[in-house]
């Protein structure tokens, strides 16, 4: 799972302007995992209400299918 130092060594490895979308159905987590993604001064958010890629995840639309939420964030990393 994502945890600080996921976070840092994604950062770490992104070329700035670039971006990191991230999404799951599970309340708890979207918290957890936003949270960390936010925590990191480099990074700027975007709440997005889609999906900015062509494709789903299988479990992308089976969750919505039923009517239910997919929490969405978009981080976008700044120039140092």
């Amino acid at each position: 799972m994502v945890n600080a130092e996921l976070v840092e060594t994604i950062v770490n490895k992104l070329a700035d302007g670039g971006c990191i979308f991230v999404q799951t159905d599970i309340e708890f987590l979207a918290e957890e995992m936003f949270e960390l993604f936010r925590e990191n001064k480099q990074l700027t958010e975007s709440v997005i209400d889609a999906n900015p890629f062509p494709v789903k995840t299988e479990r992308e639309k089976a969750v919505e299918g039923k009517g239910l939420p997919v929490r969405r964030a978009l981080f976008k990393k700044t120039a140092a």
